[in-house]
């Protein structure tokens, strides 16, 4: 991946974007970090307000303070609305020579042209989320195991789970799994993933609280 000054990242997994974008800056510090600036939708918004994009034209006119450069990061950025949009075109255009300046979005139809054409497109290529080993579940492990130890798996996995969508996957990777586990229990593992894939796809149910349930069905299943 390389980096200019404006650019829009096309991906579903903005954590590992976000990742890769650290790495290839080199900064290791983000934690009150005064020269970089990630922009979200507030908690409890739908959309990433103008005010905020207003800051952000202020903020990065000041040169940086303890990196070489001043990152900004907008994750989700198919929810800045069109009024936000417009306010960062002039931005996007001439950054400053130091700034680097990163949307990420699953997206980019959702984001106007005219932004589109200001900024380097990069498009991470849809990976399964599943080839890295923090969102695996093993359903041996699981089984063979007692339930405080699966629960754990799964404490582990689900915080770095961004939606429901990855959630649905480590199922399927579950089902996968089973069609190659020799066990009289094939069948009732087969209903408690189908049950549970159908709550997290239908049902506003909490992901890690719908794999808990997963953990405890195929535990009372197993026995």
């Amino acid at each position: 991946m390389q980096l200019y000054s404006s650019n829009i990242i096309e991906t579903d997994n903005t954590n590992k974007a976000i990742e890769n974008i650290l790495n290839y800056l080199k900064i290791k510090n983000i934690l009150n970090n005064p020269d970089i600036k990630i922009v979200e939708t507030p908690k409890g918004k739908t959309k990433i307000p103008i005010d905020e994009t207003k800051k952000l034209r202020e903020w990065i006119s000041i040169k940086p303070y303890q990196e070489k450069i001043k990152l900004v990061i907008i994750k989700n950025a198919e929810y800045l609305g069109v009024d936000s949009q417009n306010t960062l075109l002039k931005t996007l255009e001439e950054p400053p020579e130091y700034a680097t300046i990163v949307l990420i979005t699953n997206s980019i139809k959702s984001l106007l042209d005219t932004v589109v054409s200001r900024c380097k497109i990069i498009k991470f290529e849809k990976e399964n989320i599943l080839n890295d080993s923090k969102f695996k579940l093993n359903l041996q492990e699981i089984i063979n195991n007692d339930v405080k130890y699966s629960l754990d798996l799964v404490e582990n996995v689900s915080k770095d789970i961004e939606g429901r969508k990855e959630a649905i996957e480590i199922i399927d990777n579950l089902e996968q799994q089973l069609t190659s586990l020799s066990s009289g229990n094939k069948p009732h593992y087969f209903q408690v993933l189908q049950k549970i894939k159908e709550d997290i796809e239908t049902t506003n149910v909490s992901i890690k609280i719908a794999l808990y349930k997963l953990i405890l069905d195929l535990k009372i299943n197993s026995t």
